[in-house]
């Protein structure tokens, strides 16, 4: 077995990831290019490994792909609401460290390419 027939009680792990969440949407600490499952076991005050067995059996997913999404969904919003930014500082102010990553990213998870999406916002708002 994955995590040595370790076991995370349901009520344990909802309260990690109703906290997670909480931490995540209030404080937006996916913006933080250095945010790190350590970093986030260490705010939440668990250990790395129950941090990401939660996250893995809960979610089905890893603490990247988590921490990608609350990013692009931060850069969606940011995309519709003000214009005015340039897609590379969307990318860095949702915490991507690179251009390249951003677009890579935002393109696996939403199907389209931030430029793909600004423009699709633009002419839905015509």
């Amino acid at each position: 077995p994955k995590y040595g027939g370790r076991t995370i009680n349901n009520q344990t792990s909802n309260i990690i990831l109703d906290e997670l969440s909480r931490i995540m949407t209030q404080q937006e600490l996916f913006c933080d290019p250095q945010l790190s499952l350590n970093k986030m076991a260490t705010l939440l005050n668990v250990s790395t490994h129950e941090l990401s067995q939660v996250i893995n059996e809960k979610l089905q997913k890893n603490f990247s792909q988590l921490i990608n999404e609350y990013r692009v969904e931060k850069a969606k919003l940011m995309i519709k609401e003000n214009d005015l930014f340039t897609l590379e500082s969307v990318g860095y102010d949702c915490g991507f460290k690179a251009k390249s990553t951003f677009y890579t990213v935002f393109k696996k998870y939403t199907g389209t390419t931030p430029a793909q999406f600004k423009k699709a916002i633009k002419s839905s708002a015509l």
